[in-house]
């Protein structure tokens, strides 16, 4: 019975393909590789303790507006904080610049690498500090001190870093002995997603799917309210908007705030899509694709409404945008009318639309030595003047070049900018007040959504939706799960999920799929019976008594697996796949739903590539090895007499195989 552990080892390359036999030489030739690719981190110093990054992906790939994000290799704050050196410094640097060279990740899974690491080095000084004597004892130490330190979820983190330090230590032949390690208490926390039971008679298997990671109806009664209600005008209604296309949409953050300038677009049939591009962060220097993402019905009226409001709501940053990429600064045309020996008040400040409390004691414009007194000092204290130059070096403190830099580049190598983005919004300033730069432009950064439902979204709610009564802790990945949620208990396969929600493989599809085992079993069950379904369990209960086939569906239908043409219904917990996973070669443990018009395209391909398989078979049974050729012949046509049952029974007429690739690959191309 499965305890609640994951079985996954971490997949790790050596970084050293040929390596001697003494561990130190295979230290010294990995921080030697190190170096050579230390470029990938702008401003990093190798024999610093703290590496200051001024460029690149990790200073984009950050929620927060940190220009210059610090990487400290050091031990961890509660052993001390003092810098890792010797041995385990090098060891760490190193592995940090391959990770990041081979893989991307962003600071802070570089810095819970680091953590890990110092917690080992830590064990490690009670005995001997060396690393090539690293066995799994110091490991059990290390994890069992993070243990103690942190809370569940920062443990977990932590414990996969020491496991995957483990790893990268045996694939490099840092180590003396074998380690093969992984913490025998790693447990992932409740709160990810750990595994649990219900009865499958219990009222709570059947009960509507709810989940932490889901937003409830009252979230989207919330968001429909206040997108009715809230004016134009309203500073908070952009964020209205994007929560509105969130919802609708089931998009990343980052898809729908760096969205292209856009309304919604029809293809030939007349179906509504919009264009994004599919990363979960995007840099302009690197290659991001876009993407079409097409509406479902009962939202494409609502998304082409938001769309053509976005619009207009954020014209005006994006106008200013436009205007820092010609002056390749930030836009002062509010002072091209201003004479230039012009002399400035605070009053005056004001007057312009800036913060008024520049020329004070503790004003930046005092601080920075670009005021000059005017006056005589009365009573009331010396009075403090500027000049144009201080009011633009004000303007352009908060300037940087990044804003200037393009955000996406497609597939056609067209560059999009600031400008070209469908949300932006004024630079904030800071303050009590919420003041906001109006020369400056930058894009809406999850951060800046996070602090809005914070703090301004309960007071919006209570004004422009008082009779609803919602959680205002909304977060936007909330729609994301939710969304996956209910196409996958309406029918849709995981392989058109996928697609949808650009994922890369199905397995990245089932960790947003919330609704509980326990109640897929009960639906396919209930498919079963009532005769919408197919298959060999379906023909052997014609032939079970009806007092005892309810006995005989709860004995065979156990588990259900999503294999793309159909479902699996086999327990893996009791005995491996005794097909292979080789479903469609006459399975028992194989069913499929009649009419299930989501999967004929998966079943089309099968059935094309199998076909093109059996044909190949039968030109190479007249070559030198004609036996294996007929096992070949005689598998395929099993696969082929389920997939054509499955293609007649959605009324699929047959066609071409060959014909048919070639269209959906010349598809796939365009």
């Amino acid at each position: 019975m499965a305890d609640g552990r994951g079985q996954r080892k971490p997949n790790v390359v050596p970084f050293l393909s040929k390596l001697d036999r003494s561990c130190a030489a295979n230290l010294e030739s990995l921080v030697a590789r190190a170096k050579q690719v230390l470029t990938a981190m702008p401003g990093a110093e190798w024999d610093e303790a703290v590496w200051l990054i001024s460029g690149g992906r990790l200073t984009r790939l950050s929620g927060k507006n940190v220009r210059t994000p610090t990487l400290a290799f050091c031990y961890a704050k509660k052993l001390g904080g003092e810098p890792l050196e010797g041995e385990w410094g090098e060891l760490a640097k190193a592995l940090t610049v391959l990770r990041f060279h081979r893989h991307n990740q962003n600071i802070v899974n570089l810095r819970t690498f680091v953590h890990g690491t110092s917690y080992v080095a830590h064990a490690a000084a009670q005995g001997d500090p060396r690393v090539a004597t690293i066995n799994r004892g110091v490991l059990d130490r290390a994890c069992d001190l993070i243990r103690e330190h942190y809370t569940a979820g920062s443990a977990y983190n932590l414990h996969k870093g020491v496991n995957e330090l483990a790893a990268h230590l045996d694939q490099n032949k840092l180590v003396k002995v074998l380690l093969d390690y992984r913490y025998a208490r790693l447990r992932r926390p409740d709160n990810t997603g750990g595994v649990g039971f219900k009865r499958l008679d219990s009222n709570e298997a059947k009960e509507e799917t709810r989940s932490e990671k889901m937003a409830d109806g009252s979230v989207y009664e919330l968001i429909g309210e206040l997108y009715r209600t809230v004016p134009l005008e309203h500073p908070g209604r952009v964020y209205v908007l994007m929560l509105t296309l969130l919802a609708c949409l089931g998009r990343r953050f980052s898809e729908i705030a760096l969205m292209p300038l856009q309304s919604l677009k029809r293809d030939e049939e007349g179906r509504g899509y919009v264009e994004v591009f599919g990363r979960k962060q995007s840099v302009g220097e690197v290659f991001t694709p876009s993407r079409q993402v097409f509406c479902m019905s009962e939202a494409v009226d609502v998304v082409a409404e938001a769309l053509i409001e976005a619009q207009v709501v954020c014209a005006p940053p994006r106008e200013v945008a436009a205007q820092m990429r010609l002056q390749q600064g930030p836009d002062l045309r509010f002072l091209e009318d201003e004479p230039k020996e012009r002399r400035y008040r605070n009053a005056d400040l004001a007057a312009l639309g800036l913060p008024g409390q520049l020329l004070s004691t503790n004003g930046w414009i005092r601080r920075s030595n670009l005021a000059t007194p005017q006056g005589e000092r009365n009573k009331r204290g010396q009075k403090w003047v500027t000049d144009r130059h201080g009011v633009e070096a004000y303007c352009r403190k908060a300037f940087t070049e990044r804003m200037l830099e393009p955000v996406h580049i497609d597939q056609f190598q067209k560059r999009y900018f600031l400008d070209d983005l469908l949300f932006c919004q004024f630079l904030y300033l800071g303050g009590r007040h919420g003041e906001r730069a109006f020369w400056l432009a930058t894009p809406i950064s999850h951060e800046m959504m996070r602090k809005w439902v914070e703090r301004s979204l309960p007071e919006m709610a209570e004004q422009y939706a008082p009779n609803v009564s919602a959680n205002n802790n909304i977060r936007s990945h909330q729609f994301r799960h939710t969304i996956n949620t209910l196409l996958d208990e309406g029918g849709l396969p995981e392989l058109l999920q996928t697609r949808w929600f650009l994922r890369k493989t199905p397995r990245d599809t089932k960790a947003y799929q919330n609704t509980s085992r326990e109640k897929n079993v009960l639906e396919v069950r209930a498919a079963i019976q009532a005769g919408r379904a197919s298959g060999t369990i379906v023909e052997e209960l014609e032939y079970i008594p009806v007092d005892k086939r309810d006995a005989y569906l709860k004995a065979r239908v156990k588990a259900v697996h999503d294999v793309g043409t159909g479902i699996c219904v086999h327990n893996f917990s009791q005995s491996p796949c005794p097909r292979h996973l080789e479903c469609l070669a006459n399975c028992r443990d194989y069913l499929h739903v009649r009419g299930d018009a989501g999967r004929i395209e998966e079943i089309k391909h099968k059935w094309a590539m199998t076909k093109i398989a059996k044909e190949t078979a039968e030109k190479n049974a007249a070559g030198k090895l004609p036996k294996k050729s007929v096992d070949w012949i005689a598998h395929n046509e099993k696969k082929l007499q389920t997939l054509e049952r499955q293609l007649a029974e959605n009324g699929v007429e047959r066609f071409d195989p060959h014909a048919y690739l070639e269209e959906v690959t010349d598809g796939q191309a365009e």
